[in-house]
């Protein structure tokens, strides 16, 4: 019966592995403690391996060039929306320009010189990432200990990106929990200013 359970799935998907493990009980990130052990993890994470000569950047400007894709299709989709929807229309009318401020300020930070440089040098200086991290996929144990689960896309790509992505999973927003995480990062791997302005 054992043996029926933990089957080969390398059958159904070639080339992809399985891991099993056992079970995990326990909860979600609730704590500041929570998020710096995440961030710790994290980094030990990009610091496993920094050189794969196969892979090459730009992996960060690829994922920046998503978002504004994403942020040109948001804010037609909303002119659409607020026109026939009032709940949008009063949010919109409530949060909508601080929006756009924000965003417009973000895309004009990652045009910055000191920003366009950061990014040509990470084309010589590769990670291994989750590329996954959000709330479901970190359990705290009855133990205290933290897991990451769901290794499925795992990559060399942008370590920016996996943070970044990580604390719009994670956080909730919250700012304490975002400087958390990034505490516990910076424990393990310190960030200078501009790839702080970069991620944050």
């Amino acid at each position: 019966m054992a043996n029926e359970q933990f089957r080969n799935v390398m059958d159904f998907k070639p080339r992809k592995a399985l891991l099993y493990v056992p079970w995990i009980k326990g909860m979600k990130l609730e704590k500041q403690e929570d998020f710096e052990e995440l961030g710790r993890a994290l980094a030990t994470l990009h610091q496993i391996s920094s050189h794969f000569p196969h892979a090459k950047g730009p992996f960060t400007f690829k994922q920046i060039q998503l978002w504004q894709s994403q942020d040109r299709l948001f804010r037609r989709r909303m002119a659409k929306a607020i026109q026939t929807n009032e709940p949008n229309r009063k949010w919109y009318k409530k949060y909508g320009k601080s929006c756009n401020r924000l965003s417009e300020r973000a895309w004009t930070d990652l045009r910055s010189p000191e920003i366009v440089d950061l990014l040509e040098k990470e084309r010589a200086r590769t990670a291994l990432i989750h590329n996954d991290i959000t709330s479901p996929n970190v359990i705290i144990s009855d133990e205290g200990q933290l897991f990451i689960i769901d290794w499925d896309h795992m990559k060399v790509g942008s370590l920016y990106v996996d943070v970044a992505k990580s604390l719009m999973n994670t956080t909730q927003y919250n700012p304490d929990f975002n400087l958390s995480l990034l505490k516990g990062y910076e424990e393990i791997h310190p960030l200078d200013r501009i790839e702080r302005k970069l991620i944050y």
